[in-house]
């Protein structure tokens, strides 16, 4: 019930309905409060800051900011980019621009490090809430045989996969199994490899002729077509920055005819290119 009152409170901001929003987020945070639902708990709060962050009153907002922001230093919820970037818009709107733009950089801070794969732990992490929420949601399927909670369910399941995804699609899939196994990867070294750079010639010119939509389609469709190549011949894609494709063989299974297959790579990736 907590979960549906924040979702219908989310769909009356939308419609800038704010009161009548601001009244679901608070069901949502009673209800948070009586079942020790500490993360839905300080969604509701964040919501009703941001509410009140849009009907200018900033005192009440700055009330329940400071509330979320308690619960985080009391490590009862994890850190949330989302409230760093309310805080900013809270003292911008109070011309505080220095704290604004303290906030404004922690916020830029945390999304890139939930999105960077130095920091995959967190990725571990969201694995680790769905299975206690997946547990959670279980017991309740099986208590009250509700059909909805399947569907939410479903929903998790789908989440799981596309961080399943995103986590083989940041690093090789060995290290990124034994990152969601144990939370760690063992150091591993290689004593033969071999390294293909790709940069696609007269880059710059061709980026002031398109526009960025048509560039990054562009370079979205080429890199796709690299990731086939890259399979087929099973290298191991290591990034990509701009317009530049890194790639390796040999690793991380060691074999004897990676310079081969490297070659083979290059040769399709001509082909395709002309």
């Amino acid at each position: 019930m907590a979960y549906v009152y924040n979702n219908i409170g989310s769909v009356l901001k939308s419609q800038k309905k704010y009161r009548e929003a601001i009244t679901a987020f608070e069901k949502c945070a009673s209800i948070s409060k009586k079942e020790n639902i500490q993360m839905e708990l300080a969604n509701a709060y964040t919501n009703i800051a941001e509410v009140f962050i849009k009907l200018n009153d900033l005192p009440a907002a700055e009330k329940f900011l400071s509330i979320v922001f308690d619960m985080q230093k009391k490590k009862l919820i994890g850190i949330s980019a989302h409230l760093f970037g309310l805080m900013a818009e809270l003292h911008k709107r109070k011309k505080d621009y220095k704290s604004a733009f303290i906030f404004s950089k922690r916020h830029a801070e945390e999304t890139r490090k939930f999105l960077s794969k130095e920091n995959s732990h967190q990725v571990n992490e969201i694995h680790a809430k769905y299975d206690v929420e997946k547990k959670e949601k279980e017991t309740e399927i099986y208590r009250l045989k509700n059909v909805e909670l399947k569907i939410v369910l479903g929903k998790l399941d789908e989440e799981k996969k596309r961080s399943d995804v995103l986590l083989k699609n940041i690093l090789p899939v060995d290290i990124a199994e034994d990152l969601k196994a144990t939370g760690k990867s063992p150091v591993r070294f290689f004593d033969s490899v071999t390294v293909m750079f790709i940069d696609i010639k007269d880059f710059t010119l061709y980026s002031q002729k398109l526009s960025p939509e048509e560039l990054v389609m562009e370079l979205d469709f080429c890199f796709m077509k690299f990731d086939e190549i890259i399979d087929k011949h099973k290298l191991e894609k290591i990034k990509t920055i701009g317009d530049a494709y890194l790639c390796a063989g040999g690793l991380p299974k060691p074999s004897k005819d990676h310079a081969h297959k490297i070659s083979l790579a290059a040769i399709d990736i001509k082909r395709f290119v002309a």
